[in-house]
């Protein structure tokens, strides 16, 4: 019995029913059915709610830059280059079997050590949202392709600490960010003996 599909905000589901028990006794001359007698027991039978494991199921993209038609995969950013720090890049998406169950829905999100050079960062907790950590690895011309593993945790609350520490459930998705190009302006370069006439946008 799923308890999540039947009821809402429950830890608890009582159900009552009612079992007939039939004794039958056989005619001694021709062993047909004489007679019988029937007892009906009540029981009740109690359906406690569990903690189930959450499972992340994607990512959504923000300052999304993959062109139109290009395919997307589910685990998969395409941030713009040139993002300032802290800017959203994706929020990690997961679902909760228990999110009709207010003590066992709490989730927390966090970036697993391990990846090296990483400029994302998450801030932990209940928000599930990828930002940026430095700035200056925001570019689409270096090529680079990062990946990492994101996780969520399902904990239920201490009841001496107030935090979710107790008897965790989680599941780990590795995450890849592919950085898209975006229009930039054009640059003069100036030579070192180059007069500041030179360097001038209307010389050129």
């Amino acid at each position: 019995v799923d308890i999540e599909r039947e009821h809402s905000e429950r830890v608890v589901v009582t159900h009552k029913i009612s079992l007939a028990v039939v004794g039958r006794k056989k005619h001694p001359i021709n062993h047909g059915v004489a007679g019988s007698n029937a007892v009906t027991v009540k029981k009740t039978i109690v359906i406690k709610d569990v903690n189930e494991a959450p499972s992340i199921t994607g990512v959504r993209g923000e300052n999304d830059g993959l062109p139109a038609g290009e395919t997307r995969d589910a685990l998969t950013l395409y941030p713009v280059e040139n993002l300032a720090k802290d800017a959203s890049i994706g929020v990690v998406q997961a679902i909760d079997p228990d999110s009709k169950n207010a003590g066992y829905r709490h989730l927390e999100y966090r970036i697993l050590p391990g990846a090296t050079d990483l400029p994302f960062y998450m801030k932990g907790g209940t928000d599930s949202t990828i930002y940026v950590g430095d700035a200056s690895k925001m570019n689409h011309e270096d090529n680079v392709v990062y990946t990492f593993d994101v996780e969520v945790a399902n904990c239920l609350k201490n009841a001496s600490t107030g935090k979710y520490t107790e008897h965790c459930l989680a599941d780990t998705a590795k995450i890849t960010v592919k950085i898209q190009n975006a229009p930039e302006d054009p640059k003069i370069n100036c030579f070192t003996d180059d007069t500041p006439q030179q360097c001038k946008v209307s010389d050129v």
